[in-house]
């Protein structure tokens, strides 16, 4: 087993435990997990585990490997049916995942006495009720987590049992948030106004207030809360409580939550009720399948029309009311329950493997059932189910082999190759996509690998690093599956690329499948499958939280209709001067320590290149700001000093009178200005909510934050000026403790502000710095530039900004943050889960079978599911938006008119005959009853009635035109270039601007 360096942890895992948090990342590497059966299901929901890093993971399937298999499993290939077991095929490939987790074979009896041992045991295609009920006794007595789930078809099943006493510590996994208070009404009905808005607060929550001045009797008491509105709660009678004042912060409180689960035996058991759910359809259904079992001593055979009678028969006896019952529903399920496809084992893989987490005690787990069925995806005509023996023979046994060749000669566009894209490649690979003569998959992105991508992206390894992730990809997958016709562009899809991915490109291409993880790529890519009408199936993740959004041409909204919400940031002022966040305090401390180093570094460098060109640029471009000025120039001369005589002692003096300036001197001259009493014109005090009245620090040796500043400070100046001093912490500690750098008075009088002063201070300083560069310019000629990778911080680039974040917090009485939070906040780190990725890459695969299928749009599904709670949101999608006449249309900034009424992004005015400009003109005239005042094809101006030039263009033609303007040959491997019309109808006796859909004019026709 390998041992990673705190660092190294800290990069592989930053993803994950930014949505789990690093106490429930900790509790995961101590945790066992015993998965029974390695079908597709189970084979996901081991992937999905080691990836997350448990401790150990014990698999077990005896089973030899059957061609079928190969329709879920993506370790094992062709050479290894029919001769080795499911476990055999799959171990090495599952211990090449992560060094960190012990993966083992289980070679003992399968038991509820062997298998009680576990932190939590994962049933998968088990339907012996007998052997279930044994293992989950057992279980329950040792007081573990035992976990039985089902993919089977197109229905699929989670049974869930964390004995008697679980602890649920957090419901929703959600950090608590603080509320700055403005306000506490005194009433029998008080109501807390907050500043900010109460995001992440509902009703029935707790809050504990804290700093409150005036209502005293509420600091340190918990009350359970109302929510009013976006900033306002009530707590209850506050009549019998002093007036409130000021100041204060509400903290949301949660309470362990204590709960019990019942027994798989007992919770077999349902009322009977006059109008079953479809939830309880499928409890009835599921139930028959295992009467069944214990009655045949097997399974339903797949597409055995007999099986299903019985099984039917079965649950009729259990209702006794068959009216009630969805025959069709339990027939399907009987049919197909032996079958297994990769979209819904990837879908049920994340859920369980997710279920597993939560015995962490983070999180809400399944109570106790969940059943899921996707039938709206199965063809509703007659279709050639026949086994072929291959690999597909249980996707031919649900959805035909027809719809399966169609899907394989698909040419689909796969964007972006991150986590959402390595599992979408999985799902592909599994189901063929792009196997067939006449289909292609094509994957883009022009990323490398990088080590944190391990953690959720497992086609990738550690020896890819550095490498590209479309080329890589395109090779693994090949391995899952050789027929695949994979193409591989690494570069980025954008507006700079499209001579690469042009009309031609896009002409070949059937449908996109978007998995890039920023809201701009997505935007782009939307714009390109509108513009070329191509079906397109978006979806994104974040932390427990995933969505996926069908785009179909004609028939729903684009991704771009959706309005965002924007993005919540503080104004520089804020974080600047008065903090009172933790978030302000790390973005105070990175403005600080680009300053400082980054921008301090590449001003000296360019200082030490040439020295009067550089002073006098820095003097022209600032000479407005003379503070500003002067705080650049004393900057430049300490480092310059420092590089004439970089001793140990003077780096740590430097460092020493830096964190004077920063959490003494500054803090002391911000208090002169501002003392705690000082009022504003107003009459209100200046220290109320939002501002929070600071405190100065002076310097403590023995304070390990202290030092762990000076430390940081010493090491990247060292780095800066080129040198390779020898040191080590005991030094430092010891330089640093007998250095008095006694410059308070003279720091704090370098803060007053003197205009006159100043200039002739900066003038001085000028002459100063030139003459000594001049001096010393072989020390000069050593200097470094100092930069630093933003989405990848070293460890003294993270102690420094950790240290000084947290030094601010407590001038501040702020909170300090972690490491992995500085982290987080800096790297701009988004929450990743590997299971969330896993769920809905798998509910886009069946979308995606419909799409195939061709299914009206009344079975089609948008999907938003939220794992943590757990929530699944299944929603027919939106029309497109209809653009209709305005009274003031933002892109034109004036009153328009829709021509033709109500079009969507979708429509197009399609020119299919050669024109000349002036036939252009008369055609638009004509239909559209339009005067046209401009036309532009492409980028290109092309004609203007308001130019004399223009009238001799009249009887070009269009296409010869706009080969002339854009100075290129009209491309063989394209057909259309874009009309852009200035038009306008009178309406009442006004010019009323003219909104068309985009016009496409056909050269080649």
């Amino acid at each position: 087993m390998f041992q990673q360096s705190l660092y190294e942890k800290e990069i592989y895992y930053s993803r994950q435990a930014a949505a789990l948090g690093w106490d429930t990342q900790d509790k995961l590497e101590q945790l066992d997990c015993f998965i029974y059966g390695l079908r597709g299901l189970g084979l996901e929901i081991a992937k999905n585990l080691i990836l997350m890093g448990l401790k150990r993971i014990v698999i077990y399937d005896k089973t030899i490997l059957s061609i079928s298999d190969l329709g879920t499993n993506f370790y094992a290939n062709a050479n290894q049916v029919d001769k080795v077991t499911r476990e055999k095929a799959v171990i090495q490939s599952l211990k090449a995942l992560n060094d960190n987790v012990i993966v083992d074979l289980y070679d003992g009896i399968i038991n509820g006495q062997n298998l009680s041992e576990f932190s939590v045991v994962v049933m998968t295609d088990m339907w012996d009720q007998e052997l279930i009920s044994e293992i989950n006794e057992a279980t329950r007595k040792k007081g573990n987590g035992f976990i039985l789930a089902h993919s089977s078809g197109l229905f699929g099943s989670i049974f869930v049992d964390f004995s008697d006493n679980f602890v649920i510590e957090n419901n929703n996994g959600q950090t608590c948030k603080e509320y700055l208070i403005e306000e506490i009404t005194k009433n029998q009905n008080g109501v807390v106004h907050t500043i900010d808005t109460i995001q992440g607060l509902q009703d029935g929550d707790y809050v504990q207030f804290k700093e409150v001045l005036g209502m005293t009797e509420v600091n340190d008491s918990v009350f359970k809360i109302i929510t009013l509105s976006p900033n306002r709660f009530s707590i209850g009678d506050t009549t019998k409580f002093q007036a409130y004042q000021r100041n204060g912060k509400a903290i949301q409180i949660k309470f362990p939550q204590n709960t019990s689960y019942k027994s798989f035996k007992n919770m077999l058991s349902f009322e009977n009720k006059n109008n079953l759910d479809r939830s309880l359809q499928l409890q009835i259904s599921y139930n028959s399948i295992l009467t069944f079992m214990n009655q045949n001593g097997r399974l339903p055979n797949l597409l055995n029309h007999d099986d299903a009678d019985l099984v039917l028969k079965l649950a009729l006896k259990i209702t006794k009311e068959q009216y009630q019952l969805d025959i069709q529903l339990i027939r399907n399920i009987a049919q197909h329950l032996q079958a297994q496809i990769a979209p819904l084992t990837s879908f049920w893989g994340g859920l369980v493997a997710f279920e597993v987490i939560k015995f962490t005690g983070k999180f809400t787990p399944i109570k106790q059932w969940l059943h899921l069925e996707f039938y709206e995806a199965l063809p509703e005509i007659e279709v050639n189910k026949k086994s072929k023996n291959c690999q597909y023979d249980d996707y031919y046994a649900i959805f035909g082999q027809e719809t399966m060749e169609k899907l394989q000669n698909q040419n689909v566009l796969l964007m972006g190759i991150g986590g959402l894209g390595n599992e979408y490649l999985k799902i592909f690979s599994l189901m063929g996509i792009g196997s067939g003569q006449k289909g292609s998959l094509i994957t883009v992105d022009n990323d490398q690998i990088e080590v944190s991508n391990l953690n959720r992206q497992f086609l990738f390894s550690k020896h890819h690093i550095g490498s590209n992730k479309a080329n890589v990809a395109c090779a693994v997958i090949n391995q899952i599956n050789q027929s695949i016709q994979c193409k591989a562009y690494p570069y980025a899809m954008s507006k700079e690329s499209e001579q690469i991915f042009n009309q031609s490109f896009w002409n070949q291409v059937d449908f996109t499948v978007n998995a890039v993880d920023n809201i701009r790529a997505r935007h782009y890519m939307d714009s390109q499958c509108c513009y070329y009408s191509k079906p397109n199936f978006e979806s994104g993740s974040e932390g427990t939280q995933c969505h996926s959004q069908v785009i179909l041409p004609y028939q729903t909204e684009s991704f771009s209709e959706f309005k965002d919400r924007p993005e919540m940031s503080s104004p520089k002022s804020t974080f600047m001067n008065f903090p009172y966040t933790k978030d302000h305090n790390i973005e105070w401390a990175l403005e600080y320590f680009n300053n400082l180093f980054e921008k301090a570094s590449k001003d000296l460098y360019q200082l030490s290149q040439n020295p009067q060109t550089f002073l006098n640029t820095v003097y022209n471009q600032n000479q407005r700001y003379i503070d500003y000025l002067k705080d650049q120039l004393e900057l430049i001369e300490k480092y310059v000093l420092l590089v004439i005589n970089p001793t140990l002692e003077n780096l740590v003096r430097y460092a020493k009178e830096l964190f004077s300036s920063l959490f003494d001197v500054k803090i002391k001259y911000l208090l002169s200005r501002y003392p705690a009493d000082f009022l504003q014109q107003n009459g209100l005090l200046f220290w109320t909510n939002p501002r929070r009245l600071p405190m100065s620090i002076e310097f403590n040796s023995t304070d390990p934050l202290h030092c762990q500043f000076i430390h940081s400070v010493v090491k990247i100046v060292i780095k800066i000026l080129g040198q390779q001093l020898q040191f080590d912490s005991e030094q430092i500690s010891f330089l640093v403790g007998s250095i008095d750098i006694n410059k308070n008075k003279e720091l704090f009088e370098n803060l007053q502000f003197n205009e006159n002063e100043i200039k002739q201070e900066n003038d001085m300083r000028m002459i100063k710095l030139e003459k000594l560069v001049q001096e010393n310019i072989l020390n000069m000629q050593q200097i470094r530039p100092f930069s630093y990778q933003k989405d990848k911080l070293s460890c003294v680039e993270l102690e420094f900004i950790t240290s000084a974040a947290n030094l601010r917090g407590i001038n501040y009485n702020i909170p300090p943050a972690s490491r992995q939070q500085v982290r987080e906040r800096v790297e701009c780190i988004i929450p990743q889960l590997i299971t969330t990725k896993s769920a809905i890459t798998g509910i886009v695969g069946i979308e995606i079978l419909k799409n195939i299928l061709q299914k009206n749009i009344k079975y089609i599904r948008n999907t938003y599911i939220n794992l943590a709670i757990p929530t699944f949101i299944f929603a027919q999608p939106k029309p497109p938006y209809q653009n209709v006449d305005q009274e003031f249309n933002q892109q034109f900034l004036d009153r328009t008119i829709a021509v033709p009424k109500n079009w969507t992004s979708w429509d197009r005015i399609r020119i299919n005959k050669k024109m000349t400009v002036g036939g252009l003109i008369e055609y638009f005239e004509q239909k559209y009853n339009v005067n046209v005042q401009i036309i532009g094809f492409n980028q290109h101006l092309i004609y203007s009635k308001f130019k004399k030039s223009s009238q001799e263009l009249l009887t070009k033609d269009c296409a010869d035109l706009y080969a002339k303007v854009s100075k290129e040959k009209l491309p063989e491997d394209e057909i259309s270039f874009d009309v852009i019309l200035d038009s306008y109808q009178m309406i009442n006796g006004q010019e009323v601007s003219v909104d068309f859909p985009l016009i496409k004019y056909h050269y080649r026709v």
